[in-house]
């Protein structure tokens, strides 16, 4: 039986590796954006653990440079914070556009794959009947054959 080639597949394989680099492109980003959650839910503890520290070195005797120094680590923490943030909204804009990217790539090997779907059917059917056929004649060779003259 033969085979089932097709002509487009070079392209194929070609848009295929695309849309697998593009996947490794928003994996990348997603790993960053995962990062970068995680330092600002450190960042984030970190306050509240000096904010507590603050509120325990108000009892008793006040030392007042330690709570000035506690409120400045306070602030500069609250600062690095709101810089982590402005970094992550430019991350989630360009995951927003590599998933755009990707979804294009996918749609463009997807349309490759279905056409290579349809061509392997017509492939089939045409074999289906080239087979029909070659069936055809020998049953009509051997109803020649049998039939007395």
């Amino acid at each position: 039986m033969p085979r089932f080639r097709f002509n487009l597949d070079p392209l194929l394989k070609h848009r295929q590796r695309l849309e697998r680099e593009k996947q490794r492109a928003l994996a990348v980003l997603e790993r960053r954006r995962l990062e970068i959650e995680d330092h600002i839910r450190a960042m984030q503890q970190r306050i509240a653990d000096n904010k507590a520290e603050l509120g325990r070195s108000l009892i008793g005797t006040v030392d007042t440079s330690a709570i000035r120094s506690q409120a400045a680590m306070s602030m500069q923490l609250d600062a690095q914070t709101r810089r982590l943030v402005v970094v992550l909204a430019e991350v989630y804009r360009r995951i927003d556009l590599a998933r755009a990217e990707l979804l294009e790539a996918r749609t463009r090997a997807k349309a490759i794959e279905r056409l290579r779907d349809r061509r392997y059917e017509q492939w089939k059917q045409a074999i289906s009947k080239r087979e029909a056929a070659i069936v055809d004649d020998l049953t009509t060779v051997r109803a020649a054959w049998s039939t007395p003259s």
